[in-house]
């Protein structure tokens, strides 16, 4: 249904970082082709990759070396490994297992050496992420503003000028 499904309409149902475009829907359908298991699912729906990107991208003997090993079932023991929290706060902790130290962080590391700046990641100090993991889920989630509870606090601690300023150097 998501192949036939214009974008535009598309856009107005999912909360994508991009616009929904060609490459996008062939990454929703695949995902959703997917949904046998969480992992699956949540590999296709995150990856950069299309499935046939991810076939002319890899050469024969990493193809080999990759045989039996899925990143998906990996994702799948994660979650239910996990299942003593709500899957929201199950999402989180995949996220803080695979996004944040091997996306995220490299990154900003490889970034700021690379120009001499010492950087620090105030909202990944434990007692945050422990703080938010333990937050009821109505907390985590607000559809209509992002980082809802980050901004409700900066409301209550700076002025009005400065609550919607934007990113600068």
């Amino acid at each position: 249904m998501a192949k036939v499904t214009p974008s535009a309409i598309l856009n107005q149902i999912f909360d994508y970082p991009e616009r929904f475009g060609p490459r996008e829907k062939v990454k929703l359908c695949q995902a959703l082709a997917s949904c046998g298991s969480f992992g699956s699912f949540y590999e296709n729906i995150v990856s950069c990759f299309t499935s046939e990107d991810k076939e002319s991208l890899l050469s024969h003997e990493y193809k080999k070396k990759l045989q039996g090993y899925s990143i998906g079932d990996r994702f799948q023991e994660n979650i239910e490994k996990s299942s003593d929290f709500s899957f929201q706060s199950r999402l989180t902790l995949l996220e803080l297992d695979f996004w944040i130290p091997f996306s995220t962080i490299f990154r900003l590391d490889k970034m700021n050496m690379a120009q001499g700046v010492e950087t620090r990641c105030p909202f990944l100090d434990y007692r945050v992420v422990e703080m938010a993991l333990n937050l009821p889920d109505e907390g985590k989630l607000n559809t209509k503003r992002n980082k809802d509870i980050l901004r409700r606090l900066i409301e209550k601690l700076l002025p009005s000028d400065l609550q919607e300023k934007g990113k600068q150097a």
